[in-house]
């Protein structure tokens, strides 16, 4: 009985500590979200979003799609190149739906249905859909930081230190281009170390075309974003450079990382409007782009992820 009541007392202590840090999650964003509006003239804004290029908008949402498909690609290859066999209708659900609840949740648990789903219907074990999980993150990142590097060349070239972000960037790219070259080798040091602490571990490679191929779609994704975010910015009739949504959108997808506010909402606007501002947008412009690019890449997939979700549990129910 003791052991039961102390359980108890232990799932009570968590609940209420993940009530308390969602509060102040919920806070966190409605105090910066409150810091980021209160000069906005909000007439502008809707003048603004009243004269945007419905066409445009619309093309922002057929891009989000292109992005689905893209990912769920990605996410078929990378899982077939650790033998864990998927149909891309499979691949696509698993991402879609992971990416709904991974937006709408406050623990942003998408990663772990992702992996329980691809353990499910691929027969595979925990640790090699983790590792699988955790490979596509890294895939992501890597893609990530060469967009943002590449913002950097292309903002600050002709400053005094452009030539020192120049020698940055093509190291980082030698990197790359290094870790395709080896990445057979990477795998067989790493099982070796693994099997240190763990003996029975069956050990698996990624082919180096694969690698090469997960990256190359991991940077069209990133690319296809970056274009959609500046087509939103082309429907609102913003003047701004291509080059700099290349060095916001990284900064914008990193922001979301941070655990202060909820779903990086807040961070993730200050950020966008602050930088936007500097490069001489208007506030109600740069805002307004904000919201757009979260309600077409954070509400829409939650909808369609829902939609998915309860069409499969239909049938089963």
């Amino acid at each position: 009985m003791k052991s039961t009541s102390m359980s108890g007392s232990i799932v009570k202590r968590v609940q209420n500590n993940k009530a308390l840090m969602l509060f102040l999650k919920l806070a966190i964003s409605i105090i910066i979200l409150y810091f980021v509006a209160r000069n906005i003239d909000w007439t502008k804004t809707f003048d603004f979003l009243k004269n945007a290029n419905p066409w445009l908008l619309i093309m922002c949402v057929f891009l989000l799609l292109a992005l689905l498909y893209l990912r769920a690609l990605r996410w078929r290859y990378l899982a077939r190149s650790f033998k864990a066999q998927i149909s891309f209708k499979e691949s696509f659900y698993q991402n879609t739906v992971s990416l709904a609840f991974a937006n709408a949740t406050p623990a942003r648990f998408g990663e772990a249905i992702k992996i329980k789903f691809l353990k499910e219907q691929s027969k595979i074990t925990y640790f090699r859909a983790i590792l699988i999980a955790i490979f596509e993150k890294t895939a992501d990142f890597a893609i990530l930081l060469f967009c943002l590097l590449l913002g950097c060349v292309l903002i600050f070239f002709g400053e005094s230190f452009s030539w020192l972000v120049l020698v940055i960037f093509v190291s980082y790219c030698g990197l790359l281009i290094v870790s395709i070259v080896f990445i057979k080798p990477f795998f067989k040091i790493a099982f070796k170390l693994a099997k240190r602490f763990k003996k029975r571990i069956d050990p698996f490679f990624i082919p180096q075309k694969n690698y090469a191929l997960i990256l190359g779609i991991s940077l069209l994704s990133w690319f296809i974003l970056i274009g959609q975010t500046y087509t939103i910015s082309e429907a609102i009739d913003a003047n701004i450079s291509f080059s700099i949504f290349i060095f916001l959108i990284p900064l914008m997808a990193l922001s979301g990382l941070f655990p202060l506010s909820l779903g990086g909402i807040g961070i993730r606007d200050a950020l966008t409007v602050f930088l936007l501002a500097r490069f001489g947008l208007a506030l109600e412009q740069a805002l307004l782009i904000s919201v757009l690019y979260t309600f077409i890449n954070y509400l829409i997939p939650v909808f369609i992820g829902i939609y998915l979700y309860l069409q499969r549990k239909q049938p089963a129910n």
